[in-house]
């Protein structure tokens, strides 16, 4: 989707600098509170709103998503066909 640059580390490595580095051990925390949060959020869209909602809720929280990534890759990340994608598009367009 984008040019990324990416490190990676083995589970070892990983706990190593934890035990080593007070500073890698916060990170670590608070690199999984962030991942916690963010699949909360995904799986409380599923369940509690409709996919007009999960829509306008990505327009207004991430709006660059939308210059980012195709629209099929944008439904498939909504829950909801591309044809669906496009009507909903319609009508929040339309009000």
């Amino acid at each position: 989707m984008q040019d990324s640059e990416v490190l990676t580390f083995s589970f070892k490595e990983v706990q190593k600098l934890y035990e080593t580095s007070p500073v890698w051990e916060k990170f670590g925390r608070l690199v999984a509170e962030r991942v916690y949060l963010q699949l909360n959020e995904r799986v409380e869209m599923f369940q509690f709103m409709s996919p007009q909602q999960r829509y306008e809720h990505l327009l207004a929280t991430r709006p660059e998503l939308f210059n980012q990534i195709s629209q099929f890759q944008l439904s498939s990340y909504l829950g909801v066909k591309p044809e669906s994608l496009s009507r909903l598009r319609k009508r929040i367009l339309h009000k």
